[in-house]
């Protein structure tokens, strides 16, 4: 029991420090934002600098563990068609903005379609129905090999 006590505070005290270097990440991360948002940037810059930061973050987590990479297929037309219908120009554009993307995209019907096309397109791109053990590593090399300028 004494050990058992042991063990439990010894996960309390990592999870603790896990959720300490989770807040120190979050706040480094929110310091790199740009104060005025990106709405300085044309729609063009700003579906590029937005793809950049979310194929880095992919890379990031999916060195992590390769699952996210999964996750990522599925949630990357979302950043597209978020991107493409979400205004940024003032607080109150935003808000009804992505209150309409999320009425209009974010449809149970959708979100089974988008998440039923991306198995497929990974299906067909990975050994995934063939050969499931070699996935962890083509996911892998699938993010080392993308550009990070």
């Amino acid at each position: 029991l004494k050990q058992e006590r042991e063990q439990n505070g010894e996960l309390i005290r990592r999870k603790r420090m896990e959720v300490e270097q989770l807040n120190m990440d979050i706040s480094t991360m929110q310091n790199k934002l740009p104060a005025d948002g990106i709405s300085e940037l044309c729609p063009q810059q700003r579906a590029n600098k937005l793809s950049h930061l979310f194929d880095e973050y992919i890379r990031e987590r999916t060195l992590t563990n390769w699952k996210f990479y999964i996750f990522s297929l599925i949630v990357k037309s979302w950043l597209a068609s978020y991107n493409d219908d979400v205004m940024t120009s003032s607080r109150q554009m935003m808000h009804s903005t992505i209150f309409k993307w999320v009425e209009q995209k974010c449809s149970l019907p959708i979100l089974r379609n988008d998440v039923l096309t991306s198995l497929c397109n990974l299906s067909k791109s990975t050994s995934i129905l063939t050969d499931p053990s070699i996935l962890p590593q083509q996911v892998l090399m699938a993010v080392q090999e993308q550009p990070t300028d």
